[in-house]
């Protein structure tokens, strides 16, 4: 829906990549959330006691500015004032931080289970470029 331009953002349920696959693979931007940090009330889980790994509610978009935008709106309402399950951390603009000094990115190609297709090492490839051109430290894991 997101890539056909239907809509321009989304949530999603996410655990092992049900956000984040079908975004790659549409050309639409995600995040996994971190546990904890995008809010959940009101919606129930089909996995209720099961939280070895944790199912979290994240964003979808078309631009990485949209997303970025509707997740700093959503952090920014302060949603552990009416959600227990939303750990109390406002947004910080890292972009700042990032701008002002340097960052150390770890890389892990593979995990030994599951070899990334040669568009995902390209796309990769071409992030660990844009990092170093902008003089990040990029640590291959």
């Amino acid at each position: 829906m997101l890539a056909l331009g239907g809509s321009r953002i989304g949530v999603g349920t996410d655990v092992a990549g049900s956000v984040r696959g079908p975004a790659h693979y549409s050309g639409v931007y995600s995040i996994r959330c971190s546990a904890g940090r995008f809010p959940r009330s009101g919606n129930v889980t089909s996995a209720a006691g099961q939280e070895g790994v944790v199912s979290v509610y994240s964003p979808m978009a078309k631009t990485i500015e949209d997303l970025s935008f509707f997740l700093k709106t959503v952090i920014d309402m302060k949603p552990w004032t009416y959600d227990h399950h939303v750990i109390p951390l406002p947004w910080r603009d890292v972009r700042d931080e990032m701008e002002s000094k340097s960052v150390r990115w770890g890389v892990l190609r593979d995990d030994g289970i599951v070899t990334p297709s040669p568009a995902c090492s390209r796309a990769l490839d071409n992030v660990i470029a844009a990092l170093k051109s902008q003089s990040h430290e990029v640590v291959e894991l």
